[in-house]
Parts: C-alpha cells; structure tokens; sequence
C-alpha cells in the first residue's frame, strides 16, 4: 500500500514538473515573437521596434512585383511619418531567386532607407502567414501579430485601381498602436503579387 502510494507522489510530482516546463517553453516562445533574417548588408536583423519602440511593420516586396513598386512612394511617406514615434521599418524579400546583390540594388532605386531582408525559406514569411506582395505584417512590441494585409485600398484589382484609396488600412493600424488601442480590423486581403516558393 505505502509502495502504490510513494508511486503516485512521484507521478503527480513529474507530472506537476513536466506542466511547468511546458508553461515556461511555451512563456518564452510567445514573449520574444522574434526572428532574425540576413540583410542585404550580409548582417543579421531582429524584426522587431526600435528600443522603447510601439511596434515593426515588415512589408513584403519583390523586385519584379510592379504594383508593390508602385507603393514605394506611399511606403516611404508613412516610415517618414511613422519611424520618429517608435515605429520600426523592414522591407522583406520572400523571392528565393533574388540576391544579396538585387535586392540591395532595389532598395536604393527606389529610395528605401530602413533594413531590406532576404527571406528565402520563408522563415518569416510562414511564421506570419503572408502570401503576396506589397502584403505588411505588423507586430506589437510583445512580438504578437496584430495585422496582416494591404497597406490600402487603393488598388481594387491587378491592373485597376482607385485615383485615390478611400482606407489607409496600415496607418488606421499605427494609429490605433500608438493610442493604445486595438486595431479595429486586423486582416485584410492584398491585391499584387504571390510570392513564389520556399527555396
């Protein structure tokens, strides 16, 4: 009897350590929220917001997609607005086929000052679930998904678009991050380009 009983203390015991391994493992992956990819440069760099920062905003690009290379003045326009109140911004190339090498040479035709990332395995691109260009993946300074989509309406189809979009879906977003509130809508569907497979 005291055997079957010393067997079930030391059951409930591993059972209670392995609940709070599990718990730790489980603290620790949702805390950091965070992946690394190579830059253009050769560096590796964390997606995440500059320190004491509110949120990243990762924007899927390609250098052959031509409606996200229409969106590059607009992207520009809401990093100058947006990169001063912590907001940081990351351009991500999920095209296995281009290199170090082009896509360095995209982001400075199209005047691009904020880290360009090579996602070839899709290590970041699956992690958030994107699947086009320009798609944006926005995260919280917790490294939680907070959305993912268009950066606006302005394009209604490929090949036709609005003279001017009537939602800034992404800024509606930082909007709401840096009030402290929850964005009203947290995925929308993106008009552009697929992005091609993993390598």
């Amino acid at each position: 009897m005291e055997h079957r009983k010393t067997r079930s203390i030391r059951a409930f015991a591993l059972f209670a350590l392995a609940s709070l391994v599990i718990a730790a493992c489980t603290s620790s992956g949702s805390s950091s929220g965070r992946i690394a990819l190579t830059g253009s440069d050769g560096r590796s760099v964390a997606i995440e917001p500059p320190q004491g920062g509110v949120a990243s905003v990762a924007i899927f690009v390609a250098t052959e997609c031509p409606i996200a290379n229409a969106f590059a003045p607009e992207i520009q326009r809401i990093a100058a607005a947006y990169e001063p109140q912590g907001i940081g911004f990351f351009l991500i190339y999920a095209d296995p086929d281009e290199t170090a090498e082009t896509v360095a040479q995209h982001a400075r035709d199209y005047g691009y000052t904020f880290p360009a990332l090579l996602d070839p395995d899709h290590r970041y691109a699956a992690a958030v679930g994107a699947s086009m260009t320009p798609e944006v993946a926005v995260q919280n300074a917790a490294g939680e998904l907070e959305y993912l989509g268009r950066i606006n309406d302005l394009y209604v189809d490929f090949g036709k678009q609005r003279a001017q979009p009537t939602r800034n879906d992404l800024r509606l977003v930082l909007d709401a991050l840096l009030a402290g509130t929850e964005p009203t809508v947290d995925r929308t569907d993106v008009i552009g380009c697929f992005i091609p497979d993993a390598r």
